[in-house]
């Protein structure tokens, strides 16, 4: 059974010291902290004091959805991805970096914890961020860490890596539905769970109720990830909207900017709150989107047809637009495909006509 995080918390919060809360997401595109927005909003609606520690858009993003609570820089690893396919082996070149990143990060916490007097800790795909004495949570979607197709033969291997750290947490919560009918396929359900992990649902800052609004014929870009493969995509698709007679709406994902504009058919935001984005979403007649599993929980969220570009060579994001292609109501485009525009327009065609069902 899923476990019902604000009835969770409530009970934790009755047998913690105080109420004071850390929560810390990963700062690898904006997914990891949009979805600690409903966790927050439960939180502070449970009178938790909530301090936020983070870097990177990740914590420029919550600051502007909660710009009242306290916050600490606290940086891991930057991720860049490389402007090729291959970025497995960019990730094997850092990985000492990685690790000692997560050991700097665990010692770090304990300053941080000393200072602040937290009583609970709350974790989104940090591994180092456990604490011996403090109740800690963690929370993954990646339960099984996909790898590229020529090293499948070491995933159970970095599955008993990844479960090594997770099992230093006192919880592990994962945001996906427990039964067959769940968005994560392998990532969420390919391994049993440790003792200290459950599923509790999918994590999205919007709801079903909030997507009861006639669609106004646009399509909406929502871009996200590391660089340069967000900006990458940005060009395309604006190539593709600038020689198109259809209304298109640019979301960047560029926290640091507030640059918007209209041009003829094109509107462009560099950065909308989750409130203003919810607007265009549910208006939104068609969504173009990375395949962040986020980014998917809160399109599933809103029942919103989607084209699904996964960024190249993420095995994570290319597993998930492929295990996602046909359920529900997404599609599926490679950005490396060398018919990019052509493909692009035969799945808008196909989501046109598919009957929007769930």
């Amino acid at each position: 059974m899923e476990i019902n995080l604000t009835n969770y918390f409530e009970q934790l919060k009755s047998v913690l010291p105080n109420n004071r809360v850390l929560l810390c997401p990963l700062d690898w595109g904006l997914g990891h902290a949009s979805r600690m927005i409903p966790i927050i909003s439960i939180l502070l609606k449970l009178k938790f004091e909530v301090i936020i520690a983070g870097s990177g858009r990740s914590l420029i993003l919550l600051k502007r959805e909660f710009p009242e609570l306290g916050f600490v820089d606290f940086p891991f690893v930057e991720i860049r991805y490389a402007k090729g396919r291959w970025q497995f082996f960019y990730f094997l070149f850092r990985a000492p970096i990685f690790f000692l990143a997560i050991v700097k990060e665990h010692f770090l916490l304990k300053s941080i914890v000393r200072n602040n007097r937290i009583a609970l800790i709350i974790s989104d795909n940090r591994f180092g961020l456990w604490h011996k004495n403090i109740f800690s949570i963690y929370f993954t979607h990646q339960y099984m860490i996909k790898l590229p197709p020529f090293l499948r033969f070491l995933e159970s291997f970095v599955h008993s890596v990844h479960r090594f750290f997770i099992q230093k947490y006192s919880m592990c919560f994962i945001p996906d539905f427990e039964g067959n009918e769940n968005l994560g396929g392998d990532l969420s359900h390919k391994y049993p769970c440790a003792s200290n992990t459950k599923y509790c649902g999918i994590l999205s800052r919007f709801r079903k109720d909030d997507a009861t609004i006639e669609t106004q014929g646009f399509i909406l870009v929502i871009l996200s990830g590391p660089e340069p493969q967000r900006t990458f995509l940005e060009n395309q698709l604006y190539n593709i909207a600038i020689q198109s007679d259809l209304k298109f709406t640019f979301v960047a994902g560029k926290t640091e900017s507030e640059e918007q504009y209209f041009d003829h058919s094109i509107e462009y935001y560099s950065f909308l709150t989750s409130a203003n984005l919810m607007e265009k979403i549910k208006s939104a007649e068609i969504v173009i989107s990375r395949a962040g599993y986020s980014t998917i929980c809160d399109l599933y969220a809103m029942n919103k047809k989607a084209i699904l570009i996964p960024t190249p060579g993420q095995t994570e994001q290319e597993y998930l637009a492929n295990h996602l292609f046909n359920h529900y109501f997404f599609r599926f485009v490679s950005q490396y495909n060398s018919h990019f525009e052509k493909r692009f327009w035969e799945a808008m065609q196909e989501l046109k006509l598919k009957q929007l069902t769930v």
